[in-house]
């Protein structure tokens, strides 16, 4: 760590406090004001006392992240000192300054001015839309801190006050990777659900996705939850699969899942196999669905039967999954089956904006775990799928750059608007699309090796040639990055020997810088 860099980043800490504080003393002075505008001048309270927080502890571990990491959140904080001082300027706006004496001495203090309602109103929403968009810029980078294992960040966590109390249950699942055994079997005995549960629950598909929708009645309460089955696969690894799957259900068992992308878990069901009926064992994920959000849609079925409302429709998708892929990571463990079947699409009771989130943790791996290789032949997975993970026995270990990749193909349908996967009237038997190309015959082998192939080159081609016509050039880049993360050529993410830090942060930060941050200064 150089010391230049850490002079930097405390003097862009202190300026950051200093305007967050006089921030909050001017949403104070507002307090007295009309109903809209105290609601507005509260939650852009919230904001900088969140941000606050954040400053404050990240001034007590800067020194603990790697140079790529503090350069980073360096970045970022700028951006911040922007935000706030735009924020800062406009409220500055609304108020005056009166010197205030007292016993204790004097000091200036804000006093609202008669200025119009519809001006005032005008000021905070533009104040709450900077601070907010820096809180969605920062905070990947932010909770990625949280992946260090470093003792001195779980004694600076123990301290009071160290961390927003809304984040103290996300932390906690994110640091959850180092729990014992034991005290993750202790400290979470609800996680474990009765398989009898499913029972009281009217389950419904949603269609063209890998997960269900069941709706529990209980003393006329409705509550709604969406279930994925996660696929045992060998008989043998029955231990070892529900270790994991409890260790999903840990790590999911945040209250912030429109911040993730990724739905809270309530639990898991464990059905052992049973040798007289001959069921075989079945795992079931039990996820929350988030509070006004409804009608759960496949991002295969919107593909498929659907048009995006607007460009900034397609943007916004792309950079809704692209965060719920650095959040997966975040959490400590590789996705392994991203393709639109595995993306939801909820639509707002109060706005008309969609929110989507990544599910689909059927073939999900730990970080640190050990990889199966074990793989399929089928042709709606293979395609999200690099060529080295392709087919029954793949031929190389799981990394997070294979994660990458398959995000690259799902922007790329969604940059296009066009499915790469169609399904028969019964929604069952997938086939490729023809803008992707053809194989030579329609027999399994052939198809195997188009797959292998042909095709990444061929999606290569059409983010370099079609897909800049829908999206723009910058976007079409991102794709590319992503097509070819593990190609030799691409100096972003193809030599592993860069992220082998024990914690796993530096892949992350890359991620980040080269993808997501990319993905969000497009806007339209």
């Amino acid at each position: 760590m150089s010391a230049e860099l850490g002079l930097a980043i405390v003097g862009i800490i202190d300026l950051g406090l200093k305007y967050g504080k006089e921030l909050r003393r001017i949403c104070s002075a507002l307090k007295g004001a009309e109903s809209e505008i105290l609601e507005r001048s509260l939650r852009l309270d919230n904001g900088c006392y969140r941000c606050i927080a954040q400053l404050q502890f990240l001034r007590q571990v800067q020194h603990m992240l790697d140079d790529g990491h503090r350069e980073l959140q360096e970045r970022t904080l700028r951006v911040l000192i922007e935000k706030l001082t735009s924020a800062k300027s406009l409220l500055r706006s609304l108020v005056s300054t009166q010197v205030s004496n007292s016993d204790s001495g004097s000091k200036v203090v804000f006093v609202p001015k008669a200025v119009k309602y519809a001006f005032r109103k005008d000021r905070l929403d533009e104040a709450i839309e900077a601070l907010e968009t820096w809180q969605r810029l920062s905070d990947p980078s932010w909770f990625l801190i949280f992946k260090i294992s470093d003792p001195r960040i779980a004694d600076i966590l123990e301290m009071k006050d160290s961390i927003p109390p809304s984040s103290i249950s996300s932390i906690t699942s994110i640091r959850a990777r180092w729990a014992t055994d034991e005290s993750a079997a202790t400290s979470s005995p609800g996680l474990a659900l009765p398989s009898e549960a499913l029972d009281t629950m009217t389950i419904s598909e949603v269609p063209l996705s890998c997960c269900s929708l069941a709706k529990s009645n209980r003393s006329g309460k409705v509550s709604t939850y969406v279930l994925e089955s996660i696929r045992l696969q060998h008989p043998g690894l029955y231990k070892s699969t529900k270790k994991d799957v409890r260790n999903l259900a840990k790590r999911l068992q945040h209250d912030e899942p429109r911040t993730f992308g990724l739905l809270a878990c309530k639990g898991f069901i464990a059905e052992r196999p049973g040798a007289e009926k001959g069921t075989q064992a079945k795992f079931t994920i039990v996820l929350r669905t988030p509070s006004q959000l409804i009608k759960p849609r496949s991002l295969r079925d919107l593909l498929l039967n659907s048009q995006p409302e607007s460009l900034s429709h397609k943007f916004r998708a792309a950079q809704e999954l692209a965060k719920a892929v650095a959040y997966v990571h975040v959490f400590g463990f590789v996705h392994k089956g991203i393709r639109p079947e595995s993306i939801l699409s909820f639509e707002s009771e109060q706005t008309d904006e969609s929110s989507l989130f990544l599910v689909g943790f059927e073939d999900f791996r730990q970080e640190d775990g050990r990889t199966q290789r074990l793989g399929d032949d089928a042709v709606e997975r293979n395609l999200y799928r690099h060529p080295s993970r392709q087919g029954v026995s793949p031929s190389s270990d799981f990394l997070m750059q294979h994660d990458i990749y398959s995000l690259g193909v799902c922007l790329l349908e969604i940059g296009l608007w066009r499915s790469f996967i169609g399904y028969d009237l019964e929604g069952q038997r997938a086939s490729l699309c023809s803008i992707l190309g053809e194989p030579a015959t329609e027999s399994k082998d052939d198809l195997a090796h188009f797959l292998m192939a042909t095709v990444k080159p061929n999606m290569i081609g059409l983010a370099r040639t079609q897909l800049p016509r829908f999206m723009g050039t910058r976007y079409s880049k991102i794709v590319e990055t992503c097509l070819t993360a593990l190609d030799p050529q691409n100096s972003e993410f193809s030599d592993t020997t860069e992220f082998e830090d024990a914690d796993g942060v530096l892949v992350g930060v890359r991620y980040i810088e080269k993808i997501l941050h990319r993905l969000d200064r497009l806007y339209i």
